[in-house]
């Protein structure tokens, strides 16, 4: 990505989008907010896609049947590409967004995730408990 994605463009991209895929691209976006030094990290990126995966498809933690495994195994291969990609047009969005709105107060984690929602729209994503 070589420049700032447009917002109305982008928005209307991931309207465009199944739920599912959008709750995927939402909670990576936010988690790579929340840790931003792993924006270049592929091994962390897939690691958090699998886990937002299993989550988003309903799947418990725990869950390893074959049927469970076969089918995020299965969405990665088909979606991981176009979504990690898309996740960090949001990331890079919402960076723009924030650092124009600099002259207002500070900016924190919780505007960074109302402006994430702005962009996937609502759906079941709340931040990353502190670990």
């Amino acid at each position: 990505m070589n420049s700032v994605p447009d917002a109305a463009q982008l928005r209307a991209d991931l309207a465009a989008l199944p739920v599912l895929d959008r709750k995927v691209v939402g909670g990576l976006t936010i988690l790579l907010i929340s840790e931003p030094g792993n924006v270049r990290n592929r091994e962390w990126l897939a690691e958090r896609f699998v886990q937002l995966a299993v989550v988003a498809h309903g799947f418990g933690e725990a869950s390893s049947s074959d049927a469970a495994v076969a089918t995020i195994e299965s969405y990665a291969k088909e979606r991981m590409g176009e979504l990690v990609g898309r996740s960090l047009a949001v990331f890079v969005r919402v960076a723009e967004d924030l650092k124009a709105a600099q002259a207002g107060p500070p900016y924190g984690l919780d505007e960074a995730f109302t402006k994430v929602k702005d962009y996937v729209g609502e759906i079941d994503l709340e931040p990353p408990a502190g670990d």
